[in-house]
């Protein structure tokens, strides 16, 4: 970490022997063989100057060699190991908050395998809801890795990019040739809670008045979600890589239960005799005595179906993709494309006969464009370029209407993407450009939607000019969406000649929105009474609603359109002060402004005309104190908020937080937080409180 060291000058000493000539020295590393060391005791000194022949202190230390024979001892190169228990609790809106959380790390370096352990216990784990907990086991070498318990796998960037598994994740890898395989739950069984609904009266069949049939069903459950994936990739350095992946995702229809014996039903009023709900087990009583009173003497028989319920249907999702890479001259030319098809069965329930029947094939014929435009494919082209300081990239990427992953379910689908982009790095990295222009178009398929066009441009400027000089942050945002249509009707109503009733035809909405966003950022560093970083920060938003610009307000008032027009402004500033080794503060002041829609709508639905219109004000101040012993610091903080407009808010914050290390290894750290607060004009609310701690103790 020393400035301008001479690696010509370091000297390395070995039990006093000097072996700087068996020694490869570096300006940042050296090493040093351990070849022909013999087992006892010994010392390492380093004497370090600089290139202006000043001298470092030297750096010693000893180590131990065991003789080669010993086993059992001498294995274990490095090991660690963290404890730590995580409380959060308080009392917000008087409703009581209280969250534990207990977390163990282990990690062993041995000569042939490094492995770890981790656990996570957590007080908001319960029966009626997905894990909390967590808990991993990992191993692996140089051509391996096995991760049993928790993981979050990449295994494509559609399909599965990061979702929680528990089960084995299995990595391999000999020279070019690398393989992922993944078997586990990526949610758990869920049998619902009893006391509230997980069996239900579906349906009552009463067309023979006097022998009324009831049909039961389950709800609120979830299936065990279990997967199995695998990915085969093949790299050649910089030059070539290939993978290709399948992912088989499927619910677990024998996980859940059809018979809750503890549940309680629900009795609608048409039954009701003498009671409003019945335990399933009484139920079950009834049927086997053929006694239906307790419910009403018109029910003869009682359905309990082993599917179709009323719940979640059972899906099953496969998905296969590929990834490829090129590279040319040096990397400075790459080129990446890739694509993922998928295939969801949305009710196992309905078996199917042929995969053909699955709702995501939407197209016929096997010829390349159709193929390539399928509804259930998504793709992506890039290709990158690093000459002459910049870096150019061009890309197109098209997700299919219907793509569908149970692991990226907030996948963005239906629509394409175009764009190009610049990175610039000027002046050894202190001056950087970046530029992105985009095209998206939302709506695959004309003849079902009105495709909606998205163009964007990004512009951003980075000064880092060097040390004891200001850090500046420039950034411009430009986006226009529009959907080429002439008629901004919402709805036209017409009298069905069939019937008296008036039905509604809907239709597409003109939308032509446009966007520019500017924000600035600055950060400076200098001296005056202490050590002194300024920040400040700028934000202007501004977007126009240009359908709507040259109607008559009544007309939009009519078709119920609400404009949407909106402007933002937000200015920041904060100063953070080191005055010593012992006190510090920061002071810090935000106020934004809000303002959408336009005057004489009801857009709160509250039966008043009016826009969105904010103004949000925050003040903080924080003082940090550090002592010489025991505690490592003090802070005490102040914030007060304000809210006005459409809303209103006023609120005190009062904190203040302790870290201390009150025994070597053993940390703690506690924060309280007091809330004192107006939500309305004269309108006392509760009081908000919160504690958080966090004990820790560290294992070398």
């Amino acid at each position: 970490r020393e400035k301008d060291v001479d690696p010509t000058k370091v000297k390395v000493y070995l039990d006093g022997l000097d072996v700087t000539n068996r020694a490869d020295i570096d300006s940042t590393y050296l090493s040093l063989s351990s070849e022909g060391i013999t087992p006892g005791l010994h010392t390492v000194t380093v004497n370090i100057s600089n290139k202006f022949g000043q001298k470092f202190d030297d750096i010693s230390w000893s180590f131990t060699v065991l003789p080669g024979n010993v086993a059992g001892v001498g294995l274990i190169r490095k090991q660690s190991g963290r404890m730590w228990v995580n409380y959060t609790g308080g009392n917000v809106d008087n409703s009581a908050m209280n969250i534990g959380e207990l977390n163990l790390q282990y990690a062993i370096d041995l000569d042939w395998l490094q492995s770890s352990a981790q656990y996570q216990k957590s007080s908001l784990e319960n029966k009626f809801d997905q894990p909390y907990d967590r808990y991993a086991f990992d191993f692996k070498n140089n051509h391996m890795s096995i991760k049993l318990g928790d993981s979050y796998p990449h295994i494509d960037q559609f399909a599965m990019n990061g979702h929680h598994v528990r089960g084995v994740n299995f990595n391999f890898g000999i020279g070019p040739l690398s393989l992922n395989i993944i078997k586990g739950n990526t949610a758990q069984t869920l049998q619902g809670d009893p006391s509230d609904g997980t069996i239900k009266i579906a349906e009552i069949d009463s067309t023979d008045n006097t022998n009324w049939i009831i049909s039961l069903s389950r709800d609120q459950y979830t299936f065990q979600q279990e997967l199995l994936a695998g990915k085969i990739g093949l790299r050649l350095g910089d030059k070539f890589y290939w993978d290709a992946n399948i992912i088989k995702v499927e619910d677990n229809i024998a996980s859940v239960t059809r018979d809750i014996a503890n549940a309680e039903i629900i009795i609608p009023s048409a039954l009701q005799s003498s009671k409003s709900s019945i335990p399933y087990d009484s139920l079950i009583v009834l049927i086997n005595n053929d006694d239906y009173t307790t419910l009403s003497t018109k029910v003869k028989s009682i359905v309990f179906p082993n599917e179709n319920w009323l719940g979640t249907k059972p899906r099953d999702n496969f998905i296969y993709g590929s990834n490829v890479q090129f590279g040319f001259d040096d990397s400075r030319i790459q080129v990446r494309s890739g694509f993922s098809v998928s295939f969801m069965n949305s009710d196992k329930w309905n078996n199917l006969q042929t995969i053909s029947a699955l709702d995501t094939i939407a197209n016929n014929g096997n010829d390349i464009i159709k193929i390539l435009n399928m509804s259930n494919l998504n793709r992506y082209l890039k290709l990158q370029l690093r000459y002459l300081g910049h870096k150019v990239e061009l890309g197109s990427k098209r997700n299919g209407t219907d793509y569908h992953s149970l692991l990226n379910p907030y996948l963005k689908t239906n629509y394409t993407e175009s764009y190009m982009s610049d990175r610039i790095n000027l002046f050894q990295n202190k001056l950087l450009l970046f530029y992105k222009r985009s095209k998206i178009t939302e709506g695959l398929y004309p003849e079902q939607t009105s495709p909606t066009e998205v163009l964007k441009s990004l512009f951003n400027i980075s000064l880092y000019p060097g040390s004891g000089l200001p850090t500046f942050n420039f950034g411009f945002l430009s986006a226009n969406r529009n959907n080429n249509e002439n008629k901004i009707i919402s709805s036209i109503s017409y009298t069905n000649i069939d019937s008296t009733t008036t039905d509604t035809i809907p239709f597409m909405r003109k939308e032509e929105l446009v966007m520019n966003q500017f924000n600035i950022s600055m950060t400076n560093q200098f001296q005056f009474w202490g050590n002194q970083v300024l920040s400040v920060s700028i934000l202007l938003f501004n977007q126009k609603d240009k359908a709507a610009e040259n109607l008559k307000m009544d007309t939009l008032q009519y078709i119920e359109y609400f404009p949407l027009d909106a402007v933002t402004e937000s200015y920041g500033i904060n100063l953070k002060s080191i005055y010593n080794n012992y006190w510090e503060s920061s002071v810090y002041f935000n106020t934004s402004n809000y303002n959408y829609g336009w005057n004489g709508f009801d857009y709160n639905n509250d039966g008043v005309d009016d826009n969105s219109n904010q103004v949000m004000t925050n003040y903080k101040f924080r003082v940090a104190y550090h002592p010489e012993k025991y505690v490592r610091k003090f802070i005490y903080g102040f914030h007060y908020s304000t809210s006005r407009g459409d809303k209103y808010l006023t609120q005190y914050n009062f904190n203040i937080g302790i870290l201390s290390e009150p025994i070597e290894k053993v940390k703690l750290n506690v924060y309280f937080d007091y809330r004192i607060k107006y939500l309305g004009r004269e309108i006392k609310s509760a009081n908000d409180s919160f504690i958080r701690a966090k004990l820790e103790y560290d294992i070398k």
